[in-house]
């Protein structure tokens, strides 16, 4: 499952990690995949076991790594600064490799969770022809919006595209950073109202919190806030009722 938007700043790594956490909780085998060379959710998933990098999986093979010894629910291939010098190479190439060192795991992990660049590079199209769920995060602001709709573009390409992924489908936005405001409530209910927009809408919204940036930084999970906080136990509760919707989808 990929988490894409072609915009910084919708709180995209915020959404995967956490899903992440949630999906391990419950009991599924999780693996996240940071392809991103800023390298957020490695950070943010530091309290957790790393098998790997994001170059060895689209160079080397995997195969011999001892997967199955590693403590947890919720593993980690973490960004890898070469990244960079993949956004030239051939994707294909980088697919098939990925793809290889993917099969080694097939009887491992219950899902695994790409976290990408919020542009349209190598990297989001390789999280893309190797998934089978993409899930968009988006603010209610007309830039958001946009960029959403470019990723929805890319995914029509892939699906239709010779030699592409043609089992990629849409599990829904995921409205994030909602403020009671005047101006998002308006840009809610016109995005509700939108014609094949509306009912891809996913119903379980995100508020705009700080305990959320909190625990990111903190290396922990909303479950370790929440006793700290109303606004943690607050967002808990909203990342949880996302996590079993999400659930219901994926199992």
């Amino acid at each position: 499952m990929t988490l894409s938007t072609e915009k910084g700043g919708v709180g995209k790594t915020a959404i995967a990690v956490n899903l992440a956490r949630f999906f391990a909780g419950r009991g599924k085998k999780t693996l996240v995949v940071d392809l991103d060379v800023q390298g957020n959710a490695t950070d943010a998933l530091s309290d957790c076991v790393v098998i790997a990098n994001t170059f060895e999986l689209m160079n080397e093979d995997l195969k011999d790594r001892n997967i199955e010894a590693a403590d947890g629910n919720l593993l980690v291939i973490r960004a890898d600064p070469r990244l960079a010098d993949l956004e030239s190479s051939d994707v294909k190439k980088v697919v098939q490799k990925a793809e290889e060192n993917f099969s080694h795991w097939a009887d491992i992990f219950d899902l695994i969770i790409f976290d990408t660049p919020p542009t349209l590079g190598s990297m989001l199209v390789t999280a893309l022809m190797l998934s089978r769920k993409i899930v968009i995060p988006i603010e209610v602001e007309p830039s958001s919006i946009a960029g959403a709709n470019n990723v929805c573009t890319t995914i029509v390409n892939l699906k239709n595209k010779l030699g592409g992924n043609p089992k990629l489908d849409l599990l829904g936005f995921v409205i994030n950073k909602m403020q009671h405001k005047p101006r998002q409530l308006k840009n809610l209910e016109e995005l509700r109202s939108l014609q094949g927009f509306g009912k891809l809408l996913v119903p379980n919204m995100i508020y705009n919190r700080d305990a959320v940036a909190q625990a990111l930084a903190d290396h922990c999970s909303l479950k370790e806030v929440r006793n700290k906080k109303t606004a943690a136990r607050k967002a808990y509760s909203e990342f949880n009722k996302l996590g079993e919707f999400f659930m219901a989808k994926l199992f």
